[in-house]
C-alpha cells in the first residue's frame, strides 16, 4: 500500500492544480449545503478525479468524501477519507487559503496523510512512523510548551451554532493568555502549520474526519499532540480537535478550553 505514496502524492497535485485553475477562471457552480457552507463545481471536479484516480490503484479500498462520491461508510478496516476542497468558503470569495486533503485510515487510525495547498505549492505528508515532510523536507513542531507568547490558530463553530457561547468562553480565556490568534478557515492548513512550526497549536469544534484525518497523522509525526477538547483521544467523527507542538503545551490549552 505505502509502496504507492508517490503515485498518490500526484493524485494529489494534480487534484490541487484543478483547484488553482478554478481559483484563477473564477468560482463557478457556487450552491449551498447548509448556513455558510458552500460547494462548488471545482470541489466536485477534484471529488471524481481523485476517486477514478484512486480506483485504478486501489480498486478494493472505498473512499469517505465530503461531497457526493462516498462508497465508504468510515468502519471499514481501511478507507480512504477525502476533502476535495478545504476552505471552500475561502475559494469562493478568492481568498488564496485552501488545499486538498486526503488520509489513508487502518483500524480507525489514519496512517498515511496529504496535504496540498495549490496556491503556495505547498506538499505536507505523512507516514505513520516515518515522520512528517513539508516538499520533501523534514518538519518538527515547535516545541513551544507555554501559552505566554504561543501563536495558535482558531476556527469558529459555524456548522454548531448552539455552541457560540461554549467556544467564546474558552476564547476568551485563550486570548488573554496568549502571542496571538489567527483563524485561517481551513483546519486542513491550521493543522499542517502547526506541524510545522508556524503555529503552536489549534484547536476547533465540530469538524468532519476529512477535515482532520490527514493532519493528524501529519501533526503527530511531527512530533505533536492531537486530543479533543476532554483531553482524551480524538474522535474522528465528531471532531472536537485540539493540536499543540506539545503535551505541556496542549495541557495549558485545555484547562483554559474545559
Amino acid at each position: 500500500m505505502i509502496k504507492q505514496k508517490e503515485k498518490i502524492s500526484k493524485i494529489i497535485k494534480n487534484g490541487g492544480k484543478i483547484i488553482k485553475k478554478g481559483y484563477l477562471k473564477g468560482t463557478t457552480g457556487v450552491s449551498l449545503k447548509g448556513r455558510n457552507d458552500y460547494v462548488t463545481d471545482t470541489d466536485r471536479e477534484v471529488e471524481k478525479y481523485v476517486k477514478d484516480e484512486l480506483q485504478k490503484l486501489f480498486p478494493e479500498i472505498p473512499l469517505l468524501t465530503e461531497e457526493v462520491l462516498s462508497n465508504s461508510t468510515g468502519k471499514e478496516r481501511i478507507f480512504f477519507c477525502l476533502d476535495p476542497l478545504d476552505g471552500t468558503n475561502n475559494f469562493v470569495h478568492q481568498i488564496p487559503v485552501f488545499c486538498i486533503s486526503l488520509a489513508l485510515l487502518e483500524e480507525g487510525e489514519p496512517i498515511l496523510g496529504f496535504v496540498y495547498d495549490p496556491i503556495h505549492d505547498d506538499l505536507f505528508s505523512a507516514e505513520k512512523g516515518k515522520g512528517a515532510y513539508l516538499n520533501g523536507k523534514r518538519i518538527t513542531t515547535s516545541r513551544k510548551e507555554d501559552l505566554d507568547g504561543a501563536f495558535l490558530a482558531t476556527g469558529f463553530p459555524f456548522r454548531e451554532r448552539g455552541r457560540i457561547n461554549e467556544y467564546l468562553n474558552g476564547f476568551n480565556k485563550i486570548i488573554n493568555s496568549t502571542g496571538g490568534i489567527r483563524r485561517c478557515g481551513a483546519a486542513a492548513i491550521d493543522l499542517c502549520y502547526t506541524a510545522s512550526g508556524r503555529f503552536d497549536g489549534f484547536w476547533e469544534f465540530g469538524l468532519k474526519p476529512w477535515d482532520i484525518a490527514a493532519g493528524i497523522v501529519i501533526i503527530e509525526e511531527a512530533g505533536g499532540v492531537v486530543l479533543d477538547i476532554s483531553g482524551n483521544k480524538i474522535d474522528l467523527f465528531k471532531g472536537d480537535i485540539l493540536a499543540a507542538s506539545t503535551k505541556e503545551l496542549a495541557r495549558k490549552m485545555l484547562e483554559l478550553l474545559k
